[in-house]
């Protein structure tokens, strides 16, 4: 995967660049509203798991499926 991603990063990093800057500049809370509002709008259920100023772990399921959202504005996490 880290090789499509380098390839794909290769001959898009204008607009990969343009999409980071974009994103960093959205804050947690703001990104938290968005994203809240669209599973309400699937009729999701979620739960926020953790809430900081720098990241955000959103829960949310339908059926018996399970998704695990995380929002960071670092650009890479380990």
């Amino acid at each position: 995967m880290r090789l499509l991603d380098l390839i794909y990063y290769k001959f898009n990093k204008k607009a990969v660049d343009e999409g980071m800057k974009y994103i960093k500049r959205i804050s947690v809370k703001k990104f938290t509203a968005v994203y809240i509002k669209r599973l309400t709008y699937k009729h999701d259920d979620f739960k926020i798991i953790k809430q900081l100023p720098e990241c955000v772990d959103i829960l949310s399921w339908r059926g018996n499926k399970k998704y695990l959202f995380r929002y960071h504005k670092a650009d890479i996490i380990f």
